[in-house]
């Protein structure tokens, strides 16, 4: 039986062994630990799937901003989010984020973003943020910026650039 909890230090080196096995190199790994020695990092955002007590999955929100010249709004970033390649096109990868969602609007965020070209998102409720006007600092071309509201007002009056943490540059 699928199963989704918050991690614990004993899954940190079954996380890295999943993400590696999903991207094929170890620099997710190298950024999830990194993250987590980030004083915004939340435990609670950060989950692994078990099937039979064995870690076949993992999703990571981070906390982060959306910023313009006027204001900063608190959003959450989709890190991470890896399965084991014999375990994806399961349901693991959609078990993760629709728990991940639950989780962040239960500590009361409005908001997540993620740089992604896949329509695999759009089935969550995830939109172009194009039509906030939100941004990445640096996009790759054809690269689509999606985002989600968790709330009605997840993005109201929001638009700028998201504000990719000092990790991503120095791992990624």
């Amino acid at each position: 039986m699928l199963k989704i909890r918050k991690e614990t230090p004993l899954d940190f080196d079954l996380i890295d062994e999943v993400t590696s096995l999903a991207f094929k190199n170890h620099q997710k790994g190298q950024l999830i630990q990194a993250l987590r020695k980030n004083d915004a990092f939340k435990e609670e955002l950060s989950l692994v799937a078990t099937k039979n007590e064995i870690v076949i999955g993992y999703l990571l929100l981070f906390p982060t901003h959306i910023i313009n010249n006027y204001r900063r709004h608190t959003t959450l970033l989709l890190a991470s989010m890896a399965v084991m390649p014999d375990r994806q096109k399961q349901g693991v990868g959609a078990a993760l984020l629709k728990e991940a969602i639950k989780q962040a609007q239960k500590i009361g965020l409005g908001s997540i973003v993620v740089s992604e070209n896949s329509e695999y998102f759009f089935r969550f409720g995830f939109k172009n943020a194009s039509r906030w006007n939100i941004t990445m600092p640096v996009s790759a071309p054809g690269e689509t910026i999606l985002a989600l509201e968790l709330n009605r007002q997840g993005f109201s009056q929001v638009s700028g650039t998201v504000s990719v943490p000092e990790e991503f540059n120095s791992i990624l």
